[in-house]
């Protein structure tokens, strides 16, 4: 069976506004963000999907809304699912910083 990858774009919005962004998103657009019950549905239902094994949290840049992405990864790792991340990585300015929030990401079941 083919593995294949559930996509979560749960917000346009991003810190930063690139020419070459293939989802349009941009700073304007941080307030706009799938509410976490919808997250959780979607989960939900690609639990029944056998092919989805993996789910990647995207945007728009995923870190600006922490609530949504530690709930949508740990939600994830419990149903069976592995995580993954596409992110600017703004958040990683120096090593320690950069360690902490994926050590906090793995405590939540983050695996890739």
């Amino acid at each position: 069976m083919l593995v294949k990858t559930l996509g979560i774009l749960y917000s346009y919005g991003c810190n930063f506004e690139c020419q070459h962004c293939s989802v349009g998103a941009s700073p304007r657009l941080i307030r706009n963000v799938l509410p976490i019950e919808v997250l959780r549905k979607v989960i939900d239902e690609a639990y029944f999907i056998p092919s989805i094994r993996v789910i990647a949290f995207t945007g728009g840049e995923p870190t600006l809304h922490p609530r949504h992405l530690r709930f949508g990864i740990e939600y994830a790792s419990k149903r069976g699912f592995i995580t993954r991340l596409l992110t600017n990585a703004w958040w990683a300015r120096d090593y320690n910083r950069a360690k902490e929030f994926l050590s906090e990401l793995k405590r939540l079941g983050f695996r890739s």
